[in-house]
């Protein structure tokens, strides 16, 4: 499955949000079991990629914006 990730940085370095396109994914979770209802197994693991990103911003401070 082709994919299309589009990183979103703050002062060139701290990444700020990833915005994932799957070509042809439809509504499956991309990258599930394939026993599992509406999951499609041939796509990137989703959950493996949220689990990257959100454990990479764990220990980052939330920031005040006005």
């Amino acid at each position: 499955m082709n994919y299309t990730c589009m990183v979103q940085r703050e002062g060139g370095e701290l990444v700020l949000l990833e915005q994932w396109i799957l070509d042809g994914a439809g509504h499956a979770w991309s990258g599930g079991s394939a026993s599992g209802t509406y999951t499609d197994p041939r796509g990137l693991d989703a959950s493996r990629e949220m689990m990257r990103f959100f454990l990479a911003h764990a220990s980052t401070p939330a920031r005040a914006r006005h």
